[in-house]
């Protein structure tokens, strides 16, 4: 093999690190719910505090998102995702020692801050540094960050609040998080891969951004979905079903793991050279899963299963939709753009969707879910349909391909 030829062989060493260290984000970004009990009795808060408490994290995104992925496509992506861990860490420090409402919503928000660098910064990461169906698979992949951070600390919350307290808790994931941070810090890929990249130095402009943000608009749609459905289930449980808390909690804290294989499910079709436009007309069981999940006739396996069907296409929809975003953005610049976008779609589906569902269901009964959903996901399919390219991705060597990366995974700065 020449030389050339093993500069362009993955660094699977870093794409591991950057799929780790997401992980571990978003279990800090949902370590409040394991804990919100404990928080609201030492602090004294009321039960719409405390939802504040889990949700302001997403103010920044909603706010800011574009802002910032704009900011990182000038200023560089590494330097985004080092600067979003170690303001995580750092605000997790800062809410073990808070002591009343504002200042846990201060923390929260700046936390905001850190979670919208860190996932605009390492899909964008991934996005210059692989290519063909390496980069797919491997986007595909880094999707599943979230439900999987999500149940590490559910799992681990409990365990770790009970023998140390929230406060413990939170410590104990700005130890975590830091330690990615000073990592990241530490150890880059090779200088040349993300250099290159950078260089690219053509200004965008705003001709590029049409079918991106249509794209935008698509997972606006999937997130508020994920988010709106994933909130409204325990409730349903509780009140539809007659399960406890902790058992509904349970329950769903397992069965939403489904959204994992659903986002690995995505890379297996790429290798097999499906395209992602074909993989799109799978979201339409997402309303089969929410009329099996939301009729308690059913019975509970019935609901459960309806349930995992949701989050497995949910998870395979939102791996699509990040697999799509380089070839439709293009350069790296503008696909560093468009992840930030996608980050402020995607927070402010998360404000306003569950709302709106709600408000539906409260009205009208556990029935209007299905119809709402429905009409939702027939506006976000269509969106997808229109902008995720139908041709399949181009097939790179299995080994990974990377511009201009060495062979020798990472290397100290």
């Amino acid at each position: 093999m020449s030389a050339q030829r093993r500069s362009a062989i993955a660094p699977i060493s870093y794409l591991g690190f950057i799929y780790v260290a997401s992980v571990a984000v978003a279990a800090s970004y949902g370590k409040v719910g394991p804990v919100s009990v404990l928080v609201q009795d030492e602090l004294g808060l009321s039960l719409a505090q405390v939802g504040w408490a889990v949700s302001t994290i997403d103010v920044v995104a909603a706010a800011l998102g574009a802002v910032v992925g704009l900011g990182l496509s000038h200023r560089g992506r590494r330097a985004g995702l080092t600067t979003g861990l170690l303001v995580i860490a750092a605000t997790n420090f800062w809410l073990a020692v808070t002591s009343g409402f504002p200042a846990l919503v201060a923390a929260r928000t700046a936390e905001g801050l850190g979670y919208l660098l860190a996932c605009t910064a390492a899909p964008s990461l991934i996005s210059t540094m692989a290519s063909g169906r390496r980069r797919a698979v491997a986007l595909s992949l880094w999707a599943t960050f979230v439900p999987v951070g999500l149940s590490v600390g559910a799992f681990s919350g409990g365990v770790i609040a009970t023998a140390l307290g929230w406060r413990g808790w939170f410590a104990v994931v700005g130890v975590v998080v830091l330690v990615f941070g000073v990592a990241s810090l530490l150890w880059r890929p090779a200088e040349d891969a993300v250099a290159v990249a950078e260089r690219d130095g053509a200004p965008l402009r705003a001709r590029e951004f049409g079918r991106p943000l249509v794209l935008g608009l698509g997972f606006t749609v999937v997130v508020a979905l994920n988010v709106t459905v994933l909130s409204l289930f325990p409730v349903f449980l509780v009140r539809g079903m007659g399960l406890s808390v902790a058992e509904a909690g349970g329950l769903v804290g397992v069965v939403v793991l489904v959204a994992v294989p659903g986002g690995l499910a995505t890379g297996l079709l790429v290798r097999l050279g499906v395209p992602l436009r074909a993989q799109v007309l799978l979201g339409a069981l997402l309303v089969l899963g929410v009329f099996l999940a939301f009729t308690p006739s059913f019975g509970l396996v019935a609901v459960s299963a309806g349930f995992g069907l949701f989050a497995f296409v949910d998870g395979l929809l939102v791996a699509v939709v990040f697999a799509a975003v380089p070839p439709v953005a293009g350069r790296p610049r503008a696909i560093t753009a468009t992840y930030g976008v996608f980050s402020q779609l995607g927070g402010l589906g998360s404000l306003f969707g569950p709302p709106l569902l709600n408000a539906a269901v409260e009205r009208a009964g556990w029935w209007a879910a299905t119809p709402v959903v429905g009409a939702a996901t027939a506006v976000g399919l269509l969106l997808l349909w229109k902008t995720v390219p139908p041709t399949r991705p181009a097939a790179a060597d299995l080994a990974g391909e990377l511009v201009g990366q060495p062979s020798n995974g990472v290397t100290r700065n």
